[in-house]
C-alpha cells in the first residue's frame, strides 16, 4: 500500500492539523481516546466490517504493516466489542500504531494497561461472530467522512482528524507556521497584549 510520510504530522496535535487543512477532515467527536494519555499518528489501513462480526479485523491483523493505523467502519456498531484484549496483543506483536473505530471495543482495562492506543465511541460486552470477511484496503465511511487507505490519521485527547496522502506535506508546513504564530501570540500576552487586540477583533 502506497503511503505518505505520515511523520511530518507526529508533532503537532489533531487541532493543530484540523486548523492547518483548512478547518477539515475532523472525525465524529463521539470518537475519543479509550485511556488517557493515548495518541496516534501514522497511515490508515482501512476495514469495514459488518456488524456484529469481526472476522475482517483478524484478517487484517495477518497482514498489518508496522506503524499502520486500524480505521475500522462497523456502521457504528455499538452493542458488539469487536476488538479487545486477544486483538490488541496481535496488533502490538506487528507493531501497528493505534486504532480508529466507529463501533464499540470492549477489555478496556487491559489495553489501557498494555499502552494500544484505541479511539472509539464506547464500550460494549457484546461478542462477535466471525463470518463476514469484511473488506480491507478499501475506501471506507465513518460518521459521514470519508477515508481512504494511506491516508494520514492524527488523534489525541481533543479528538481525531485525518489527512489525504496528496496533502500531508503541505499541512505539515501550516502546522509549523501556526504554530509558531501561536507562541508569537502567547509572548505578546505575557506582555501585557489582549487576544482582542492580538486577533483585531474591533473595538472592544
Amino acid at each position: 500500500m502506497v503511503q505518505a510520510d505520515s511523520s511530518a504530522l507526529a508533532a503537532h496535535s489533531a487541532a493543530t492539523v484540523y486548523e492547518a487543512s483548512g478547518k477539515t477532515g475532523m472525525l465524529d467527536p463521539g470518537i475519543r481516546l479509550l485511556w488517557r494519555g493515548a495518541r496516534i499518528c501514522g497511515p490508515a489501513r482501512c476495514i469495514r466490517s459488518r456488524r456484529g462480526d469481526n472476522l475482517a479485523l483478524h484478517r487484517v491483523l495477518t497482514m498489518a504493516e508496522p506503524g499502520e493505523v486500524l480505521v475500522v467502519a462497523t456502521g457504528r456498531d455499538l452493542l458488539h466489542g469487536a476488538w479487545g484484549e486477544v486483538m490488541t496483543e496481535a496488533a502490538l506483536a506487528r507493531s501497528v500504531a493505534g486504532l480508529v473505530t466507529d463501533g464499540a471495543v470492549r477489555d478496556s482495562e487491559a489495553i489501557e494497561r498494555l499502552g494500544f492506543p484505541v479511539f472509539a465511541p464506547g464500550t460494549a460486552v457484546g461478542s462477535c461472530s466471525k463470518v463476514d470477511p469484511g473488506s480491507i484496503d478499501e475506501p471506507i465511511e465513518i460518521g459521514g467522512i470519508t477515508i481512504r487507505p494511506g491516508d494520514t490519521i492524527v488523534a489525541d485527547s481533543d479528538g481525531a482528524v485525518f489527512v489525504a496522502a496528496d496533502r500531508v506535506q503541505d499541512v505539515a508546513r501550516a502546522a509549523r507556521e501556526r504554530e509558531a504564530h501561536e507562541r508569537q501570540l502567547i509572548q505578546h500576552i505575557r506582555r501585557g497584549k489582549t487576544t482582542y487586540e492580538l486577533l483585531r477583533l474591533g473595538d472592544p
